[in-house]
């Protein structure tokens, strides 16, 4: 008995995050690839409307990022802005898991980007 219901508990929980990720993932992003790769300024100005700091903090991750010469400096800035520590990041992952497919739509440009220089790091063995 003690068993079935430890089973029970354990199923429900796997099913209630398989059944997330099968809404989150129910409308894959596409025609992000279309979007021209723009500078890293160029591509936050449109979600600005969402997170109102995000023209300082592309600045800060300009500076600051890493100046590495597989990825270009607007590359590596996204990428680097996507794991600061600011509400950008929320505000993304937001707009990825809306149920309005539209509201990714003023995110491609950064998309573009970010994904433009994560396709070019190199992958890392364990």
């Amino acid at each position: 008995m003690v068993r079935r219901i430890a089973i029970e508990k354990d199923n429900r929980f796997v099913n209630d995050h398989v059944l997330e990720l099968h809404m989150i993932n129910r409308t894959p992003i596409s025609g992000y690839e279309d979007a021209p790769v723009m500078p890293l300024e160029e591509a936050v100005e449109r979600v600005a409307q969402f997170y109102y700091g995000v023209v300082n903090d592309a600045d800060r991750a300009k500076d600051k990022c890493r100046k590495n010469t597989a990825l270009t400096l607007n590359e590596s800035a996204a990428i680097y802005l996507y794991t600061m520590t600011t509400p950008f990041y929320s505000a993304l992952n937001r707009a990825l898991r809306s149920e309005n497919p539209q509201a990714i739509y003023p995110w491609f440009p950064f998309l573009k980007l970010l994904i433009t220089g994560l396709n070019k790091l190199e992958s890392c063995s364990t």
